[in-house]
């Protein structure tokens, strides 16, 4: 397998979106168990509401991807073939963003967790 090629690329990239999604959702899993324990209403956290706007923009924006890229094929132009190195480049360009702020979302998370549910973020 060619790791340099474009859609090797891609590949390992829509697999570590994975990666990411199935993390943010077990922090998010432990986050709303910590609040419940706490006799707290996660919808009222807003750790708890930036992860899961978060997570709901990068499961989206990744769907929208893959729903396009079978569009895309069933059409007969396999993952804009004529411009691999763009169609990279337009895949990272719409992933990359929303992937940095799931990101950060979970470790705002995973430092407030670490440090026995204390909020961390300014103003609580």
């Amino acid at each position: 397998m060619d790791m340099s090629a474009p859609h090797t690329k891609i590949a390992l990239l829509v697999l570590r979106i994975r990666q990411v999604i199935a993390s943010s959702q077990g922090q998010l899993l432990q986050l709303e168990a910590y609040l419940k324990t706490q006799g707290q209403s996660p919808q009222g956290d807003s750790d708890y509401g930036n992860l899961a706007n978060a997570l709901w923009t990068m499961e989206t924006t990744l769907a929208t991807y893959e729903q396009g890229t079978l569009m895309t094929r069933a059409a007969g132009n396999p993952d804009r073939a004529d411009h691999p190195i763009q169609a990279e480049l337009d895949m990272v360009f719409a992933l990359n963003a929303p992937l940095d702020l799931l990101i950060a979302a979970e470790q705002v998370v995973f430092a407030r967790l670490a440090a026995g549910g204390q909020a961390q973020s300014a103003g609580q």
